[in-house]
């Protein structure tokens, strides 16, 4: 199973590389196909913010569950899959610094990790409950 979720894994971060080299996937593209609703420009730039921020939440989010699926057991399972998330992210902003209309920003690398770090956390917090919860039912 532990195969699987590493083809999983390897498959998910191409994905996120393939669409972070799109320049189609930058601020001005996005801005200018939302402009034709007629929505108002300041109203288009901070939704447009918002998504893209939450866009980085999710997909790293994904990245440490899948990341900690392949390291489940380990000893250092949670701090492994935050730390690779958190690494695939910044190895993503890099790879941005060289693509045309793209850009690499520490801030987003920040809110990648926030974004694993929030998914570490829960199933952190889940396995505790449920290790208790095992140990009453013994």
């Amino acid at each position: 199973m532990r195969l699987f979720w590493l083809g999983l894994l390897i498959l998910w971060c191409i994905a996120i590389f393939y669409f972070t080299e799109q320049p189609v996937f930058n601020d001005e593209h996005t801005l200018r196909f939302i402009s034709l609703l007629g929505v108002p420009e300041a109203i288009i730039k901070i939704t447009d913010f918002i998504a893209r921020k939450l866009a980085h939440v999710t997909l790293f989010f994904i990245t440490a569950y899948v990341a900690l699926k392949v390291v489940r057991h380990w000893r250092w399972q949670y701090l492994a899959a935050w730390a690779f998330a958190t690494f695939y992210g910044m190895t993503d902003e890099w790879h941005q610094l060289y693509v045309p209309g793209r850009s690499g920003k520490m801030g987003d690398v920040m809110i990648d990790s926030t974004g694993a770090l929030l998914c570490i956390a829960i199933i952190y917090v889940w396995d505790k409950i449920h290790q208790k919860s095992n140990v009453v039912k013994q």
